[in-house]
C-alpha cells in the first residue's frame, strides 16, 4: 500500500544524472518538480543520483545516492585469484545494492526519469547508465511503483549490453515519452516497441515563467555581447567511432569567429559548465594563437554553478552561439537569437523545433566562414527570428502542459491504476501485437506466402497502422533500391534526344538525387539533364547540398549511407578524405535544390513540367488523406506523357489515386522494383511503411504493385476524389 493510498503525501522519486556541473540537467529538475509541487504541494520528493551529496534544489528534496557500493566487480589489473574473489565478494555487495533500493523505493507512488539524454550507453553502463536505470525500475515495479520515463533523450546506444539493458528497462515502464522523433527512432532501431509512446518537447520548456535571469536586466555597455558557449569534447555520445580532429576544428573555428566578433566590436561572454575548464583553456589558447594579444576584457568567462548563473549570464547578451543543448534552449527561452553547435541529433532536433534549423553547425563539419555567414544572417533576421522564437516557445510549453495534464491530471483524482486507467487498453492491445509478433516470426514462410497467410499479415499491418503515430523520418541510404534506378536509366535513354528535367521531392540528405545521377551519367554522358531537389527539411538540404558525408550524416538518418555501394561506385561518386566523402564535382552539376513541401499547390507552378517525377519513401509517414492530395499535387508536375516514379507509400492511397487519375502503370521491372528495398519489405507488417509481398491472386495487382506510371495531360487534370478536394 503507498503513502498516498494510506492519506500520507504523495512520494515521488527522481532518477538522474543529478548534483552534477550539468546546468541543462540541474533545470530538467527543477522544472519537473516544480510542476509535481503545483500539483502535490505536500509531496515527498526524492532524487536518486550519483552525486546526492551535491543535489540542490530550489525544493525540500532527499537525495538517495544510486549506488553506495565502491570497487569494481570485475578488475582486469589484478592477478586472476585476487579477480576472483572480488568478483563473488562484488556479486554479494551489488545484491546488497537490490535490497537498498528496494528499501528506498517503500511507498514510493512514482519513480520518474525526467528529461536529460539518460539512455544511452556512451558514458557506461553503470552509474547513472543502462545497468543502474534497470536496477532501480525493477525494484520499482516490485514496489508496484509506477516508473514513468518523461520527455527523455535517447542515444547512441551501441554495445549489446547497452541495448539489452535499455530494452528491459523502458519494457518495463508504465509510460514513455521522448523529447524528440530522433530518440524515438533511437529506440524502435535497438528493438523498442514505441508506436505507442508520445514525443514532446523538452522539460526545461516547462520551467516557471518567472525566470530569475527576465529580471536581470543586460547591464549597459558600449558594446553589444555575443554569449559563446563551449563544451568538452563529447566522445562516443557524439560519433561511434569519434576523431580528435574534430575537437581541433571545433577550437579553431569558435577561435577565428571569436577574432572576427572582436574586430566587429562584440564583447563575448563565455558560457561554461560541467567541468568545463579544460575546454577554456584550450579555447583561450587557439584565441592567443590567431590574435596574439586582445583586450582580455572582452572576452570573460566564470564558472557557471547553477541555473541562475547560467540564466543571468544568458541575459546579459544580445546574441548566443552555444554547443551546449540547454545553453541553447535556455536561450530560446530568453527570446535570445541563437546558433546551436550540434554535436548530437538531439540539437538539430530541437532548432528544427523552434523552426531555427538554417542557423544550425555540426560540429563535425565546423567551418569559420559559414559561421560568420550564419551570424551575419541572424543579425539581419534578428526580429523575425526572435518573434519565431516566442511562438515556438510558447508551444512548447502548451505542449508540456498536456503531457503534464496526461500524467498528473488524471492521477491527481485517482491514487492507484484501476481498470479505467486510459493506458491500459493501449497497454492490452501493444501485449496482443507482441504476442502476433512472436507467433508470425515462428511461421515458416510458406505458410506465410498462403492466402490465409497473408490476410493474417495484412490484418496485423492494418492494426499497426491504426496505432501508428506516423512522423517524418530521414532514412536513405545510396543505390537503395537499383531496379528503380535502371528503370529510370531506361526512361532516361528513350528520352535521350531531348532535355531530360528530374524532379526529386523528399529527397532527405541527397543520397538519392546522387544516385540516379550516377546511373544516368556513367551510362549516358552527353544526356542533357538538370534536377530539382525538393526536401520540408532545411538542414537535410543543407547537407545535400554541401554534398559531403561522413558517420554522422550516417547517424542524421540512422543508417550506413555507403552500406550497399561497390568499390568502384565508392570511389567514382567520391573525393575520400579518411572516413569523409565528397561527391564528385561532375556529379554536382545542374541539380538545384530547394526547401519546399510536396503538398503545396503551389509547386507544379513554381517548378514547372518535369519529364520525371521521384517522390520515394516520404508519404508513407503521412496520414493517408495528406498523402492522397500530396500525390495528386505531384503528378502536376509530370510533363505530358512524362513518368512518376513513387514508392514507400500506402498500397491502397496509390492505387487509388492511380485509378482515379487514370495513370498507365509500367509493367517493366514492376517486380524487381516492388522487392528492390529488402528493408520495407522485411518491416511488413510491423511497421506502417512495411510493404506487403506482391501477390498476382489480386484483381487490381497490376497497379496496385507498379511503382512507376506514365502520366497523360487527361491524367494530370484529371480532380482527384469529391471528399480530398473538399479537404
Amino acid at each position: 500500500m503507498t503513502g498516498a493510498q494510506r492519506g500520507q503525501p504523495r512520494r515521488i522519486s527522481f532518477f538522474g544524472h543529478f548534483g552534477s556541473d550539468n546546468s541543462g540537467n540541474e533545470s530538467t529538475l527543477l522544472a519537473i518538480a516544480s510542476r509535481v509541487r503545483s500539483v502535490w504541494p505536500d509531496a515527498d520528493l526524492r532524487c536518486i543520483c550519483i552525486h546526492s551529496e551535491r543535489l540542490v534544489t530550489t525544493d525540500a528534496m532527499k537525495p538517495i545516492p544510486v549506488t553506495t557500493r565502491e570497487g569494481r566487480i570485475w578488475d582486469r589489473e589484478l592477478p586472476l585469484p585476487r579477480r576472483l574473489s572480488r568478483a563473488l565478494a562484488g556479486i554479494a555487495a551489488e545484491a546488497a545494492q537490490y535490497r537498498r533500493a528496494f528499501g528506498e523505493l517503500k511507498g514510493t507512488d512514482m519513480l520518474i526519469v525526467p528529461g536529460t539524454g539518460l539512455v544511452t550507453d556512451a558514458f557506461g553502463l553503470a552509474n547513472w547508465g543502462p545497468y543502474s536505470q534497470f536496477k532501480w525500475v525493477l525494484m520499482a515495479k516490485l514496489r508496484r511503483t509506477r516508473v514513468l520515463y518523461v520527455s527523455v533523450g535517447a542515444g547512441p546506444v551501441d554495445t549489446v549490453a547497452g541495448r539489452r539493458l535499455v530494452r528491459a528497462a523502458l519494457s518495463l515502464a508504465d509510460y514513455r515519452s521522448y523529447r524528440d522523433e530522433a530518440s524515438r527512432e533511437c529506440m524502435r532501431s535497438i528493438g523498442v516497441r514505441v508506436d505507442d509512446d508520445r514525443v514532446f518537447p523538452d522539460l526545461v520548456f516547462g520551467l516557471p515563467v518567472a525566470l530569475p535571469a527576465r529580471e536581470h536586466a543586460r547591464a549597459a555597455q558600449s558594446r553589444p555581447v555575443v554569449g559563446l558557449g563551449l563544451m568538452v569534447f563529447p566522445g562516443r555520445y557524439s560519433a561511434a567511432d569519434p576523431h580528435p580532429r574534430t575537437y581541433r576544428t571545433y577550437l579553431d573555428s569558435l577561435a577565428a569567429f571569436a577574432e572576427w566578433l572582436l574586430t566587429r566590436g562584440y564583447d563575448i561572454r563565455l558560457l561554461l559548465g560541467d567541468n568545463d575548464t579544460e575546454v577554456l583553456e584550450d579555447f583561450t589558447a587557439a584565441v592567443r594563437a590567431r590574435a596574439g594579444g586582445y583586450d582580455q576584457e572582452r572576452i570573460r568567462g566564470r564558472p557557471l554553478t547553477s541555473v541562475d548563473d547560467l540564466l543571468t549570464e544568458l541575459a546579459a547578451t544580445d546574441f548566443v552561439v552555444a554547443t551546449r543543448f540547454h545553453n541553447v534552449l535556455l536561450a530560446t527561452m530568453l527570446d535570445k537569437p541563437v546558433i546551436a553547435i550540434s554535436f548530437h541529433h538531439k540539437c538539430e532536433s530541437l532548432m528544427r523545433e523552434m523552426h531555427l534549423s538554417d542557423y544550425c553547425h555540426d560540429i563535425d563539419q565546423m567551418d569559420a566562414d559559414r559561421l560568420i555567414d550564419q551570424f551575419q544572417a541572424l543579425e539581419r533576421n534578428r526580429d523575425a527570428v526572435t518573434e519565431t522564437i516566442g511562438q515556438q516557445v510558447t508551444a512548447a510549453r502548451a505542449a508540456l502542459d498536456e503531457q503534464y495534464e496526461l500524467l498528473f491530471g488524471a492521477a491527481a483524482s485517482s491514487s492507484t491504476k484501476t481498470s479505467r486507467d486510459p493506458g491500459v487498453r493501449d497497454r492490452l492491445q501493444s501485449s496482443i501485437l507482441d504476442v502476433n509478433e512472436r507467433i508470425w516470426n515462428r511461421l515458416p514462410a510458406g505458410v506465410r506466402d498462403r492466402p490465409s497467410g497473408r490476410a493474417y499479415g495484412a490484418r496485423l499491418h492494418a492494426a499497426v497502422c491504426r496505432r501508428a503515430d506516423r512522423q517524418m523520418y530521414l532514412g536513405t541510404h545510396f543505390h537503395r533500391n537499383r531496379p528503380s534506378l535502371e528503370l529510370i536509366r531506361r526512361v532516361a535513354q528513350r528520352s535521350a534526344d531531348s532535355p531530360f528535367r528530374i524532379a526529386v521531392l523528399g529527397c532527405s540528405i541527397g543520397v538519392e538525387v546522387y544516385s540516379i545521377l550516377w546511373t544516368l551519367r556513367t551510362n549516358h554522358p552527353d544526356l542533357d539533364c538538370t534536377v530539382h531537389a525538393i526536401d520540408i527539411a532545411p538542414e537535410a538540404i543543407r547537407v545535400a547540398e554541401r554534398g559531403v558525408y561522413s558517420d554522422a550524416a550516417s547517424a542524421m538518418v540512422h543508417w550506413s549511407i555507403f552500406q550497399d555501394l561497390t568499390d568502384a561506385e565508392r570511389t567514382g561518386m567520391f573525393d575520400w578524405d579518411g572516413d569523409q566523402a565528397t561527391i564528385a564535382p561532375w556529379l554536382r552539376e545542374d541539380i538545384t535544390w530547394g526547401v519546399g513541401d510536396a503538398s503545396d499547390p503551389e509547386l507544379p507552378a513554381r517548378l514547372g513540367p518535369h519529364e520525371l517525377v521521384v517522390a520515394n519513401n516520404f508519404l508513407c509517414h503521412m496520414p493517408p488523406a495528406d498523402a492522397r492530395a500530396c500525390m495528386g499535387n505531384m503528378s502536376d508536375l509530370v510533363a505530358d506523357g512524362g513518368h512518376l516514379l513513387v514508392t514507400g507509400v500506402d498500397l491502397d492511397v496509390r492505387t487509388e489515386i492511380a485509378l482515379e487519375r487514370g495513370w498507365e502503370p509500367i509493367a517493366e521491372l514492376r517486380d524487381e522494383i516492388h522487392d528492390g528495398d529488402p528493408f520495407v519489405r522485411a518491416d511488413w507488417p510491423w511497421r506502417w511503411w512495411g510493404l506487403e509481398p506482391l501477390d498476382r491472386r489480386r484483381p487490381d495487382w497490376e497497379t496496385r504493385y507498379a511503382a512507376a506510371f506514365r502520366v497523360t495531360a487527361p491524367g494530370r487534370s484529371r480532380p482527384i476524389s469529391a471528399a480530398v478536394a473538399a479537404r
